[in-house]
C-alpha cells in the first residue's frame, strides 16, 4: 500500500512498484483516513508513507505510520530528512529511505520490510 499525498510522486511510485518483481499495489492513496480503512481491509504485508515535506505536514504522516503500525503494517517511511526518519522509526515504521534517492534504493529497503525475495533477475515486467 502506498500512502503519498503528491499525485505525482504517488503515480511514480505506484509505477514503479507495478513493474517490480515481487509487488502488488492493493491501494494508492493520499488521504491518512482512507489509508487506514484500506489497510484494515487489505492488510497489506507493508505500508509505504511519505512523510511530507513541510514542517506542519510531517506530524500528519507520522499519524499515518503509526496508525497502520498499529494494525500490524510493517511502514517503510520516505523522508525528506534523516531528522524526520528517526521520528518516523519512534512513530513505528520499520525503516526509512531519503525521498531523494534512487527507485533501486526504495525497492530494496521495500523489499527488506515486507520480506519479499526477489529471487528473478533485474529484468522488469514484459513490455507487452
Amino acid at each position: 500500500m502506498l500512502v503519498v499525498d503528491d499525485v505525482r510522486v504517488r503515480e511514480a511510485m505506484s509505477d514503479l512498484l507495478a513493474a517490480a518483481v515481487g509487488f502488488r499495489l492493493v491501494a494508492a492513496v493520499a488521504d491518512p483516513a482512507e489509508a487506514v480503512q484500506h489497510a484494515a481491509r487489505h492488510a497489506p504485508a507493508i505500508g509505504i508513507v511519505d512523510l511530507w515535506s513541510t514542517a506542519d505536514q510531517v506530524p500528519r504522516g507520522l499519524n499515518v505510520v503509526t496508525a497502520l503500525s498499529r494494525q500490524g503494517v510493517p511502514v517503510l517511511a520516505l523522508t525528506p530528512r534523516e531528522r524526520v526518519g528517526a521520528l518516523a522509526l519512534e512513530a513505528g515504521a520499520v525503516a526509512f529511505v531519503d525521498k531523494g534517492c534512487g527507485p533501486d534504493q526504495v525497492l530494496e529497503a521495500a523489499r527488506a520490510v515486507a520480506g519479499v525475495l526477489d529471487a528473478a533477475p533485474e529484468s522488469q515486467a514484459d513490455p507487452a
